[in-house]
């Protein structure tokens, strides 16, 4: 089965060797710069391997990139101790498994961004029971087992599966078994499980 925040085939198509002769341009000069940097406001990367699957996504944030949101980090595709983003870059950490789309404030966030189903599909699983709170603010509880804090899990078909992530307290607008749209808000950004900022 896949499961990501993004098709992970076509991450790996961008940063295999052909990917990276084609990519060389868009590259970010300096891996500091990758995390402002996306190749588009309504959509995620994608390339012809992900294209050639057929599936597609859809941006999981109702903003605009670059002006009021932006990709903090992206999955990490080094299987050893370096990172390595999609555009063979460091917009990344270790072992990460998903994409952060950030929101440029707490402010931001508490007038309610919407969190967006990427595709259409059939909602598997939820949460909606973890505190907003950065996990490391005085008094913040531990996260345990529950990193991904609220979220919603929604099978796209096709073996492809989006688990959305740090959802807010109390916004989760779908349930288990409900049939969803690309572009359905589903939520709205939070800061619940572990996360140092809102997305």
């Amino acid at each position: 089965m896949r499961s990501s925040a993004l098709p992970l085939i076509a991450l790996l198509a961008a940063c295999s060797p052909a990917g990276q002769t084609q990519q060389a341009k868009a590259a970010p000069a300096a891996p500091a710069e990758a995390h402002a940097r996306s190749t588009s406001t309504s959509a995620l990367p994608v390339t012809p391997a992900a294209a050639g699957s057929g599936f597609q996504m859809a941006m999981p944030i109702a903003c605009e990139t670059g002006r009021t949101c932006e990709v903090q980090s992206y999955l990490d595709l080094d299987p050893g101790p370096d990172v390595k983003d999609y555009r063979c870059a460091g917009a990344t950490y270790d072992k990460h498994t998903g994409v952060d789309i950030r929101v440029l404030d707490i402010a931001a966030q508490r007038r309610g961004v919407d969190v967006l189903a990427v595709a259409p599909g059939r909602v598997t699983g939820t949460r909606d029971e973890v505190q907003d709170i950065l996990m490391n603010a005085p008094g913040a509880p531990p996260v345990g087992a529950k990193m991904c804090g609220n979220g919603v899990a929604i099978d796209h078909g096709g073996g492809w599966v989006t688990q959305t992530c740090h959802m807010a307290l109390g916004s989760i607008r779908v349930r288990p078994g409900e049939t969803v749209q690309a572009g359905q808000t589903i939520g709205q950004v939070g800061l619940s499980g572990a996360t140092g900022f809102p997305h």
